[in-house]
């Protein structure tokens, strides 16, 4: 069962919601505004769903490649729906962790909860 990205909870999305939180993920981590609704982005995305890939692989995929990418003024251009969710997604997925990729992890871990947490107040504020 696929987990929500931020919330890491059982999501039970259809395929087009699965698609929206792959996008808005990659979006958060590499400040970026690619749009989910982009008929290539959705045919990459769909693509690697139909061969079995999970939610957390697209997560894992984006973090691997965040952490070797990001800071890398001449492979962070590579940050993009193209590169990451096309015919080199399970190489990318598979790659062995570095401490990069490790410390990339557990800042994503703490992006969600701040994410989370902002969500929770914005819920208090609207009752009040």
């Amino acid at each position: 069962m696929n987990t929500d990205i931020l919330s890491g909870k059982p999501d039970g999305t259809n395929e087009s919601e699965i698609i929206r939180q792959v996008i808005d993920y990659l979006n958060r981590m590499c400040s970026t505004h690619y749009k989910s609704t982009s008929a290539e982005t959705r045919r990459l995305v769909k693509a690697r769903i139909a061969q079995g890939f999970t939610l957390d692989d697209f997560v894992k995929v984006i973090d691997n490649k965040t952490a070797d990418w990001l800071h890398d003024t001449e492979m962070s251009k590579y940050l993009r729906p193209s590169t990451l969710f096309g015919a080199k997604f399970e190489s990318y997925l598979n790659q062995p962790l570095t401490p990069k990729n490790v410390e990339l992890k557990n800042l994503a871990e703490d992006v969600r909860k701040k994410i989370e947490a902002k969500k929770a107040i914005r819920k208090i504020n609207s009752v009040m």
